[in-house]
C-alpha cells in the first residue's frame, strides 16, 4: 500500500512440523533487511536430501517482529502480525511404495529421533552425579 520507501526489517525462523530440525533441515533464525526500494529478498536454507522411499515432510518459515512500517497480509497464514510459509520436502523419485506409506503414517525420522533422545536420557542418568570416567 505505502510503497517501498525507507529501510525495513523483520526476523525469520524455521519451525518443525513433520520435518525435523537437524534431520531434514538445518534450523535458521536471523534478520531480513530490506534496503530502500527493495521489495524482495532471498532466504537460503539448508534442506537435506530425501531418500526415495521417504514420505514428504513439511516445516515452516515464520516472518515476524517487523519494523513498524511493515505490514503482513492479514488474509494469509499468520495474519497481520506475521507471515507463515510452508516448505515441503519431497524425494526426487516420487514413486509409491509400502515403505513410503509406512513413513507417511508413522514418520520414521521422528521415531528414530525419539529413540535417540530416550537412550540419551538413560546414558545421562547412568553418569548422574559422577564423572563419565
Amino acid at each position: 500500500e505505502g510503497g517501498c520507501n525507507g529501510t525495513v526489517s523483520c526476523t525469520y525462523r524455521t519451525e518443525k512440523f513433520t520435518a525435523l530440525e537437524d534431520v531434514d533441515f538445518e534450523p535458521a533464525d536471523d534478520v531480513l533487511e530490506f534496503p530502500e526500494g527493495t521489495t524482495e529478498r532471498i532466504i537460503t536454507l539448508e534442506i537435506r536430501q530425501k531418500q526415495p522411499h521417504r514420505a514428504e515432510d513439511e516445516f515452516f518459515v515464520i516472518l515476524q517482529d517487523s519494523s513498524e512500517s511493515v505490514k503482513f497480509d492479514e488474509d494469509c497464514d499468520g495474519g497481520e502480525d506475521e507471515a507463515i510459509l510452508t516448505v515441503k520436502i519431497s524425494a526426487v523419485n516420487d514413486s509409491k511404495s509400502w515403505s513410503k506409506s509406512l513413513d507417511a503414517l508413522f514418520n520414521m525420522d521422528q521415531i528414530r529421533k525419539g529413540n535417540e533422545d530416550y537412550l540419551e536420557q538413560f546414558t545421562n542418568l547412568r553418569y548422574w552425579g559422577c564423572d563419565e570416567e
